[in-house]
């Protein structure tokens, strides 16, 4: 299912995090299966992936006693599952991340 929505430019409630709401209650009026990944398109080519009902996904750490890889979910308790140690180091991902510095 895809939806168009057109922009318009006005000052006022231009927000990006004003349109997701307003398209997020729009959306979940007209919404059938709610499994459904859609993509909401705009008139200025900016793309908006809206995914209903994902599961967050799990980071790993390293233990800083230990040295053990632990994976923890949103919720989990911040502890080494081999040694019990509390003081977890988040390990580096893959994605690339650049800052501009001055």
């Amino acid at each position: 299912m895809h939806i168009h929505i057109s922009m318009h430019t006005s000052p006022r409630n231009s927000s990006p995090s004003h349109l997701v709401s307003c398209v997020a209650k729009e959306f979940d009026s007209e919404r059938n299966d709610p499994n459904e990944e859609s993509i909401l398109s705009t008139t200025q080519s900016q793309f908006l992936l809206v995914q209903m009902d994902s599961q967050p996904e799990p980071v790993s750490y390293i233990c800083g006693d230990c040295g053990m890889e632990n994976t923890l979910k949103p919720g989990d308790v911040i502890q080494c599952r081999e040694c019990g140690y509390r003081i977890l180091y988040k390990k580096r991902t893959r994605r690339i991340v650049q800052y501009e510095a001055r």
